[in-house]
């Protein structure tokens, strides 16, 4: 019996870490990170140039006038979601400490 709900709770795992890839994969394919970083970089061009152009134009220049607020998307899913992401990875890299410390007991 304990065989088969471990056995469960290890597919599980396996089909959720497998699914996390495949989205982390498709998204970094499809060019979705890099489309917003060079959005994000346009917008500080755009600056840039009204900036130059304030400059050579001889007008009062405030560096408030060229600073874009980005929009503030927390919220309690985003945190929470951001709070067992970390945890996660702690709980993966000592699993992998582990791992690797019987490993290297088991061979030396």
């Amino acid at each position: 019996m304990k065989i088969k709900i471990f056995s469960k709770t290890v597919k599980y795992c396996f089909f959720l870490l497998f699914t996390s890839f495949i989205a982390l994969y498709v998204s970094q394919a499809s060019g979705y990170f890099e489309y917003q970083n060079n959005k994000r970089s346009a917008l500080t061009q755009k600056q840039i140039q009204k900036f130059e152009s304030d400059v050579k134009n001889g007008k009062n220049v405030d560096i408030n006038n060229y600073i874009v607020k980005e929009k503030n998307y927390d919220n309690n899913l985003g945190k929470a979601g951001l709070s067992v992401s970390q945890n996660s990875e702690k709980l993966i890299q000592k699993l992998i400490a582990g791992f690797f410390k019987v490993f290297s007991k088991l061979l030396g």
